[in-house]
């Protein structure tokens, strides 16, 4: 929970947490019109959050000061539920949300609220739910997971877990907007699909030529009985 403060994420993934009220990754007040106090995301991959009673099963803006832009680029918002407003993302009072070459779904209800003169603002190069404001030429609308083309929540040579796109992804080489390096600090732009062109998937990771698969020892199978 943010009451007031800079926010800024790079490179990060947040998964499995619960919230009661508000914000089931993260819940952010912003009090401040200045650039540096303005949330700014990047290669941010969300999985499995939640609010048990309340909005924003992802995240949860608001602000009452005017000229508050929460700034979205290359992030994978995935699987958020919550019991009332925006499962994914809930913003209000004078807060808007810039998003570019992001993928956003919801497990269940709507993925994106707006209230009280909040609003979303597309950048161009997203795959989002219905409702997400997305609808700039290059965005396109996915309701279901398999859609997006992702392969599992796992981890795929780096620190972090996340999303890889596989082959054949919408994902992959989806806009001219700029990139420089994925979430895992892969290099970016990459011809993903072969075809010749070198442009920017969107989300969080960038998918390279030759990928190895997902970790093969996870969930503790390799603890259990020393084989």
């Amino acid at each position: 929970r943010l009451n007031g403060g800079d926010l800024s994420l790079d490179r990060a993934s947040l998964f499995n947490n619960t919230a009661r009220v508000e914000g089931g990754a993260i819940s952010a007040l912003v009090v401040s019109a200045q650039a540096q106090s303005n949330p700014n995301l990047d290669r941010v991959t969300t999985f499995g959050n939640r609010t048990s009673t309340g909005n924003g099963g992802d995240f949860a803006f608001t602000s009452s000061v005017v000229d508050i832009r929460a700034r979205f680029r290359n992030l994978t918002l995935m699987g958020a539920t919550a019991s009332a407003g925006g499962s994914t993302l809930h913003i209000s009072g004078t807060m808007g949300v810039d998003i570019e070459q992001s993928l956003l779904w919801s497990a269940a209800g709507v993925a994106c609220v707006s209230q009280i003169g909040g609003a979303i603002f597309s950048l161009g190069g997203n795959i989002g739910s219905l409702g997400c404001g997305l609808n700039a030429p290059s965005d396109a609308i996915s309701s279901t997971f398999e859609g997006f083309g992702l392969g599992e929540f796992a981890n795929y040579g780096s620190a972090l877990d996340t999303f890889l796109p596989l082959p054949g992804s919408p994902v992959i080489d989806r806009t001219l907007r700029s990139c420089s390096f994925d979430a895992r600090g892969k290099p970016a732009p990459v011809d993903g699909d072969g075809n010749g062109c070198v442009l920017c998937d969107a989300g969080a990771v960038e998918r390279q030529r030759i990928e190895v698969p997902a970790a093969l020892f996870r969930d503790g199978f390799e603890s259990t009985g020393g084989n």
